[in-house]
């Protein structure tokens, strides 16, 4: 075999091993992306509407103890009802858009 064969021949074999690894990492990028879209359409929504939860409940606590000391405001009656209805509808929302089997049976 000429110099000139085994220069060809290493230089197809460097092009064809650039083209693998350039689709490998096409491959992976693309993965990455959909990890990315996944993340930011239902993992952080589902992160807001936790954090959600938390403050819906922590202001139904904190109204509910207001009520019980003075039942005769109107403004902290209302805000308990708001709180109420709030808390299950945050909720149903979080259902809704849950997919992992995981967080279903933690709900």
């Amino acid at each position: 075999m000429s110099v000139r064969k085994k220069l060809n021949i290493g230089f197809i074999f460097l092009t064809l091993l650039l083209l693998i690894s350039s689709i490998v990492s096409f491959i992976q990028f693309k993965a990455v992306e959909d990890d990315l879209v996944e993340v930011l359409d239902h993992r952080i929504v589902q992160i807001q509407l936790t954090e959600e939860i938390q403050q819906a409940l922590a202001s139904h606590g904190l109204f509910l103890r207001s009520y019980v000391l003075n039942s005769e405001d109107a403004t902290t009656q209302k805000n308990l009802q708001r709180y109420e209805t709030l808390l299950p509808e945050t909720i149903q929302q979080l259902s809704d858009i849950v997919r992992s089997d995981y967080t279903t049976n933690i709900m």
